[in-house]
């Protein structure tokens, strides 16, 4: 029971926090994008007139580089993107960390980044560790058509990791195709672990021991099972969490921190979880209270044979390779390797927006 259930309960929080990994990086993008002053009075007023030209896709690879020109004005208060201290001043360049180590690895690829690169953009200004973005510093006449910046920030992100679409999809199907599948092997595990004690119950039952007492004797070592597998799989997940944060997914990588479990996802795996364990051993045990003859006169059944488990073997060794491969970089999605890797599959990977 603690092990089906500290397995099940890891499960479940990777496929909660999916949504969640999502959304993080969606509005980190949303918080960044710069806004175009409304009221041009008000803003020319000020002591500051900041311009900006909206963000400039370019293809680096296979890879997007974005980047957002700014024109400062006078000295004074401005407006400051999340992740950036100041804004760059005509010459200088703000730079993720990863475009950064690019940059010294190859300084011919300066020339896509006009003037000498002063800081880092931080985690709170960047969708994921290996985006490729930037802050450029400019004069107002370098800029073709030039919009007066207002304030950094709107209600929706001007580029998401998956579209609105593919998300519903991947909601229906995280919905249907894994956490019912994962309540079925829950409720199993439930189910084997109150019938591997059925036979004790009754034996209590048998010793004099009244119904409630013995329903009161399930429902301690069901509860125990559960919430100390639950406490394990909350555990292992945030462990390989961590670790798989700084590999990375092919094509999607993502911030350890916003892998981590919410409330919500920690309620339904530590309460919720161990609540359906006991509502399916209660009604075995109930029966053993109440007839604990006929309980204790059935037969054992004979344990299930180990060369069932040799089924399992390919279906490991096909998903085993899968992930050597995409560990390695060697993205086996496309191509006869497919064929191979995921038959029957419906469609491509998850296609995301750039």
């Amino acid at each position: 029971m603690t092990l089906g259930c500290s397995l099940g309960v890891a499960c479940l929080a990777a496929v909660l926090t999916i949504p969640t990994i999502l959304a993080a990086q969606d509005d980190r993008s949303a918080a960044r994008n710069p806004e175009q002053a409304i009221e041009v009075t008000r803003a020319l007023s000020a002591a500051d007139t900041t311009y900006f030209r909206p963000s400039q896709v370019d293809a680096f690879g296979s890879e997007p580089l974005r980047r957002v020109f700014i024109a400062r004005g006078t000295p004074g208060p401005a407006p400051v993107p999340p992740g950036v201290e100041r804004l760059p001043a005509p010459g200088e360049v703000l730079v993720s960390p990863r475009l950064r180590r690019i940059l010294a690895q190859q300084p011919g690829l300066a020339g896509i980044l006009p003037g000498r690169v002063t800081g880092t953009i931080g985690p709170q200004g960047l969708t994921g560790p290996e985006e490729l973005f930037a802050y450029i510093g400019s004069r107002r006449d370098q800029l073709p058509e030039p919009l007066l910046l207002d304030h950094f920030g709107s209600n929706h992100p001007s580029s998401t990791v998956v579209e609105e679409s593919t998300l519903d999809i991947l909601r229906f199907t995280l919905a249907c195709v894994v956490l019912l599948p994962l309540a079925v092997f829950l409720s199993v595990c439930a189910q084997l672990s109150a019938e591997s004690r059925a036979r004790r119950l009754a034996a209590l039952r048998l010793l004099g021991m009244s119904v409630k007492d013995t329903l009161r004797v399930n429902t301690g070592e069901t509860v125990s099972a559960a919430v100390l597998g639950a406490l394990l799989g909350v555990g292992g997940y945030l462990v390989v969490n961590e670790i798989m944060a700084r590999i990375g997914l092919p094509g999607f990588h993502w911030y350890s921190a916003d892998g981590r479990p919410e409330a919500t996802t920690l309620t339904v795996c530590l309460i919720l979880c161990p609540a359906l364990a006991w509502f399916v051993g209660q009604r075995i045990a109930r029966a053993a209270a109440l007839t604990p003859l006929s309980v204790r006169r059935t037969a054992e059944r004979k344990p299930p044979r180990m060369y069932g488990t040799l089924l399992l073997l390919p279906g490991l060794g096909v998903i085993g390779g899968y992930c050597a491969l995409s560990l390695l970089g060697k993205d086996p999605s496309g191509g006869s390797a497919n064929t191979l890797n995921r038959p029957g599959s419906y469609g491509d990977s998850i296609p995301c927006k750039d």
